[in-house]
C-alpha cells in the first residue's frame, strides 16, 4: 500500500465522502472516477478504497469493484445493537470507578441544529470509550460511529427529540447515574432498531 502523502489525503478525503453518506447504500465507486475527482492516480484511489474496505467503510463484493456498504435493515440493526453493546461495556467498567463530572468529549448536546447531531452522538459514545480506558474498546467505537454516520444523519427526519435524548444521556453520565445510563442507552438502541427501515428510507432519499 502507498503510504504518501498522496494516498493519506485521497484516503481521508474518500473516508469523508463514504462516512458523511455521500454515496446511497450500495453504490459503485469507480476509482477512475474518484481519482479525477481528487486530483489523483488510480492506484492511490484503489489503496484507499481496500483499506476502507478492511475498515467495513466500504465492500468488494467478489473482489469484483468497490460500493458503498449496502446497509439491509437487518444489518442496520445489527450495527445500532453493536453500538449499544459497547457503550455498555465501557459503562459496566466504570462501576469501580466513579466519572469525572467534567467529561471534555461529552459536550452536552442539547440545542444543536440537526447536521450537528451526528457528531454530538459520535461524542458522546466516543468519550465514554475513553473512560472505559480500553483502547480497543475506543477504536471500536470510533469504528462504529464512522460507519453509522450517515445513519445518524438521517435519524432526525424519522425520530423526534433527538438532541433531548443525547443530552439526557450526557447529563446521566456527569452525575455518574450509571444504572439511568445503561437503561437510557438500551432505550436509544431499541427505538433505532424499530425505526431501520424509515431510517434508511430517509438515507436513500
Amino acid at each position: 500500500m502507498n503510504p504518501g502523502p498522496t494516498f493519506e489525503r485521497v484516503y481521508l478525503a474518500v473516508k469523508e465522502q463514504l462516512v458523511s453518506g455521500r454515496f446511497a447504500p450500495g453504490q459503485h465507486l469507480e476509482p477512475a472516477a474518484l481519482g479525477d475527482e481528487l486530483l489523483s492516480s488510480i492506484t492511490p484511489v484503489r489503496d484507499a478504497l481496500h483499506r476502507l474496505v478492511g475498515e467495513r467503510l466500504a465492500e468488494a463484493p467478489g473482489h469484483n469493484g468497490f460500493r458503498a456498504p449496502l446497509l439491509t435493515e437487518s444489518a442496520l440493526r445489527h450495527l445500532y445493537r453493536w453500538s449499544a453493546d459497547l457503550a455498555l461495556v465501557a459503562l459496566r467498567s466504570l462501576r469501580r470507578s466513579r466519572p469525572p463530572a467534567d467529561l471534555p468529549l461529552i459536550a452536552d448536546p442539547c440545542g444543536p441544529a440537526p447536521d450537528q447531531l451526528p457528531r454530538a452522538a459520535s461524542n458522546l459514545f466516543a468519550g465514554l470509550a475513553q473512560l472505559a480506558g480500553s483502547p480497543e474498546l475506543e477504536v471500536a467505537t470510533i469504528n462504529a460511529n464512522e460507519r453509522l454516520f450517515a445513519a445518524r444523519k438521517a435519524e432526525p427526519d424519522v425520530l423526534d427529540d433527538v438532541a433531548d435524548e443525547l443530552g439526557a444521556l450526557t447529563r446521566q453520565l456527569r452525575r455518574s447515574d450509571l444504572p439511568a445510563a445503561r437503561r437510557g442507552v438500551a432505550r436509544y438502541c431499541r427505538r433505532r432498531c424499530k425505526a431501520v427501515p424509515r431510517i434508511l428510507e430517509a438515507m436513500r432519499s
